[in-house]
């Protein structure tokens, strides 16, 4: 048996404004991107992107 990784990500999430008092963090997601790229986990994982509606 084996395990599968997903990996979405949507490049523009960085370019909305939740709130102040929201708990995302856009910029957390974007060092995750970042993570995710520079030491190569994209190729162990099935990588999605998101589209528009």
């Amino acid at each position: 048996m084996s395990n599968r990784t997903a990996y979405f990500y949507d490049p523009d999430v960085g370019n909305f404004h939740y709130g102040a008092g929201h708990p995302m963090k856009p910029h957390r997601l974007s060092l995750t991107h970042s993570l995710v790229l520079h030491y190569g986990l994209y190729k162990k994982m099935m990588s999605c992107v998101s589209r528009p509606l």
